[in-house]
């Protein structure tokens, strides 16, 4: 997952500061427990480090620059990405 973002061109506004690390979100029942944050540990994506957050639900205040949804999250997924789109889910 921590790769996908690599390949994308971050642009200075996607940051709220030139320190800011980058936001890798699980939303929903995490499936990946500590082993993610055993893979990205000392990984870094525009050259900023990973931090992972675990979400209940994404909302477009969420700030996330990769989100992965969980299966749990299914019924709801055009609902996030109706409210994403519309708000814009990362600065």
């Amino acid at each position: 997952m921590h790769k996908f973002g690599s390949f994308v061109e971050w642009p200075a506004t996607a940051f709220a500061s030139p320190s800011s690390p980058f936001q890798l979100c699980v939303a929903g029942d995490d499936p990946f427990g500590a082993i993610l944050d055993k893979a990205v540990s000392g990984q870094q994506i525009a050259n900023r480090p990973i931090e992972v957050r675990r979400l209940k639900a994404v909302r477009p205040d969420s700030s996330c620059h990769i989100v992965y949804l969980a299966a749990s999250e299914a019924q709801r997924l055009a609902q996030i990405v109706k409210r994403c789109a519309a708000a814009a889910c990362s600065r």
